[in-house]
């Protein structure tokens, strides 16, 4: 599409969405607007007024992609969660996914709109982030010491931002970065943010957020999903919960 869209604004009872594209810029407008951007989605939520209540952090962390050289002795798949991360990741076509949270991690942002840091990182800092991952989990994972940064065949080095809740870096256990379960679908009337906390879980949460989409029609309270909620969490044995129902036409029934 080539479009970066730069904000979301009201427009009656509808939203307009603003992008810039090669054709300049685009006002179109929709019955609802779900924003789920990853590091761009906290400045589209803000073009609305809509700030979170809590600290967050951009980070931004190269990966090292390679293949083995022939002769290697086989590599594990292992995740090193006590102390500084780290991962070691082997595919089924050979290629692995290596990471040392120390030596890839390269900036922290604050700031609603993160920095556009570069993707692919220049030399030295390339070599080094190749060499200090590959030195630092091979003091853990043992077939990595037959390797050296030299021998390793189609290796890249790419960065990503993860974005999370939190001011602290992992190294602080009262970080709220050690919360990550506390992610979700957040609605304000037609407007829905989706924080999946993780790729894995956003399978989930589009199911949750095409819950949120009522046809245009059907205009709810603001406190209507908070009303459900709480039915729902007094009564743990319940199945399903719903308001009454008021039916019109041939019958004038209320259900309850």
């Amino acid at each position: 599409m080539q479009c970066n869209v730069c904000a979301v604004e009201e427009n009656g009872a509808a939203l307009r969405v603003v992008s810039d594209g090669p054709e300049g810029t685009a006002r179109d407008t929709y019955d609802h607007v779900v924003n789920a951007l990853w590091d761009g989605r906290l400045a589209i939520d803000a073009s609305l007024g809509l700030r979170p209540s809590r600290p967050w952090m951009h980070r931004f962390k190269y990966g090292i992609r390679f293949r083995p050289p022939p002769g290697t002795r086989p590599l594990p798949t292992i995740a090193i969660a006590l102390g500084p991360f780290g991962d070691l990741i082997v595919y089924d076509q050979g290629m692995a996914y290596l990471n040392w949270y120390p030596t890839c991690l390269d900036a922290i942002s604050h700031e609603v709109s993160p920095p556009d840091w570069s993707p692919i990182p220049a030399e030295p800092r390339r070599a080094r982030v190749v060499a200090e991952t590959l030195q630092a989990m091979a003091e853990i994972v043992i077939p990595l010491r037959d390797l050296d940064s030299g021998s390793l065949l189609e290796c890249t080095v790419q960065g990503g931002v993860i974005v999370a809740w939190g001011h602290t870096d992992i190294d602080d256990p009262a970080s709220e970065l050690h919360r990550r379960y506390d992610i979700g679908v957040t609605s304000n009337r037609r407007y829905h943010s989706v924080d999946p906390g993780k790729l894995t879980m956003t399978p989930y949460f589009a199911g949750v957020c095409a819950a949120c989409l009522q046809p245009h029609d059907d205009v709810l309270e603001e406190d209507y999903i908070a009303a459900l909620l709480a039915a729902a969490e007094a009564n743990p044995g319940a199945a399903v919960v719903y308001s009454d129902i008021q039916s019109f036409g041939t019958h004038d029934w209320v259900f309850q």
